[in-house]
């Protein structure tokens, strides 16, 4: 994927302000890290495109 739609998290974070923009897109950033980590992938820029399935 060369694009992921991540506004929507964005957007209800807003309804408690900044820091729930924040919280939204932390929540978002850990799970992308835990899915790397689950399969093997210490660093983002190591992910191809046939982790895609």
């Amino acid at each position: 994927a060369t694009v992921a739609a991540i506004g929507r998290a964005a957007l209800f974070g807003a309804v408690a302000g900044e820091p729930g923009v924040a919280k939204a897109l932390d929540i978002i950033l850990d799970e992308v890290v835990t899915c790397l980590r689950l399969c093997g992938i210490p660093r983002f820029q190591e992910a191809g495109s046939e982790m895609i399935a």
